[in-house]
Order: C-alpha cells, then sequence, then structure tokens
C-alpha cells in the first residue's frame, strides 16, 4: 500500500513492503526487521532512521514509475527539520506490516474447502 508523507516541503509516496525491506537490506548489509524492532524500542541511531525512511521513500517513488530524485543525504536534511516525519514514517511502516499480518491471520481462520463427491 502506498502512503503519502510531507517531506522536504513535497507530498511524496512511502512504500513500505518488500521492495522496501530488500532494498533497505541490500544497502546497508542490516536486518531491517531486527532494526525496526529496535527502533521502535527507542534504540534506533540515525543511520538506521534515514535508511529505512530513504528504502519506503525509493520504493514508493518507483511504485509510481518516477525516478528517485534525491539522496540518503537529503532525507537526513529533510528529517533535521521536521523530526514529526519520524514518528510519521514508523507509524506508516507498523501499519503497513500489521495489516499485512492480518490478512495472513484471515486466511487461516478460513475453513478447509470441501472435497467434491466423485460421480
Amino acid at each position: 500500500m502506498t502512503n503519502y508523507l510531507t517531506i522536504g516541503g513535497i507530498e511524496r509516496p512511502v512504500r513500505f513492503g518488500f521492495s522496501a525491506l530488500y532494498q533497505y537490506e541490500q544497502r546497508t548489509g542490516r536486518n531491517a526487521l531486527t532494526d525496526f524492532a529496535a527502533m521502535q524500542g527507542g534504540h534506533a541511531s540515525v543511520s538506521l532512521m534515514i535508511d529505512l525512511l530513504y528504502s519506503g521513500l525509493c520504493a514508493g517513488t518507483r511504485h509510481e514509475k518516477k525516478a528517485v530524485d534525491y539522496t540518503p543525504e537529503d532525507v537526513a536534511d529533510w528529517i533535521g527539520n521536521d523530526m514529526d516525519v519520524i514518528q510519521q514514517a514508523a507509524t506508516m511502516f507498523a501499519e503497513s506490516f500489521e495489516k499485512a499480518g492480518e490478512g495472513a491471520e484471515q486466511k487461516k481462520a478460513k475453513p478447509p474447502m470441501k472435497k467434491k463427491a466423485e460421480a
């Protein structure tokens, strides 16, 4: 799901799905889910926050078939001007995976299909 975040004076698409997580892990060599858990626990580094948000922004921008015209350093500057962006991004990240988990739970809750009687 694509969300939108006003950052750097522009409303930008953000997508925290497997594409963003993959890019995050490829760029950083770190485990995205472990790092996000640290962030939720209040143990986040600046680079973790910037890298995770940058990955989500890139995934959203690419999903909309646009060119990524910013760098991780740009994202750092934007965050420095508006710290609320971090909280908004963390909420978007958590919600994107809560919804995915709910879908998996709903699939598990469905009763098995009945077999057709052979004629």
